[in-house]
C-alpha cells in the first residue's frame, strides 16, 4: 500500500506542470491548471486535468457554448475533435469545454478533462 501511495505521489508531481490545449488559429494563454489521480476500482489511475484559459488572436469561428466530449466533441469551427494533453500528446478519455465570449473580442475557455 505505501508503495501504491508513492507511485500515484510521482504521477501526481509529473503532470503537475502540464497543461491541455485544443490546436486553434487563436493563441491560447494557461490561467488556471490542477491535476489529481484518484484511484478508481481495480487500481487504474485516472488523472483529472482542470483549466481556465483565454484565448486571442483569430478567433474568428470559435463560438461560445458548451461542448462535451467522449472522447470527441463537435466544436466550432474545428468540427468533430478531441482534447489532447499538451504535456504528452496523449488523447483525453472525456472532456468537457465551456467557452465564453468576452466583451474585448477573447474567449475564456473552461476546461475539465480526464485521462485514463
Amino acid at each position: 500500500m505505501k508503495g501504491l501511495v508513492v507511485a500515484i505521489s510521482l504521477m501526481v508531481a509529473m503532470f503537475a506542470t502540464s497543461t491541455a490545449a485544443m490546436a486553434s488559429e487563436g493563441a491560447a494563454t494557461q490561467y488556471k491548471a490542477s491535476f489529481q489521480a484518484p484511484m478508481l476500482d481495480g487500481g487504474c489511475v485516472s488523472i483529472k486535468d482542470s483549466e481556465i484559459c483565454t484565448v486571442t488572436g483569430d478567433t474568428s469561428g470559435l463560438v461560445a457554448g458548451t461542448y462535451v466530449g467522449n472522447p470527441t466533441a463537435n466544436v466550432p469551427p474545428f468540427g468533430e475533435v478531441p482534447w489532447f494533453s499538451d504535456f504528452d500528446g496523449v488523447t483525453a478519455t472525456r472532456f468537457k469545454a465551456i467557452i465564453v465570449e468576452n466583451p474585448d473580442g477573447t474567449f475564456t475557455q473552461h476546461i475539465l478533462a480526464y485521462y485514463n
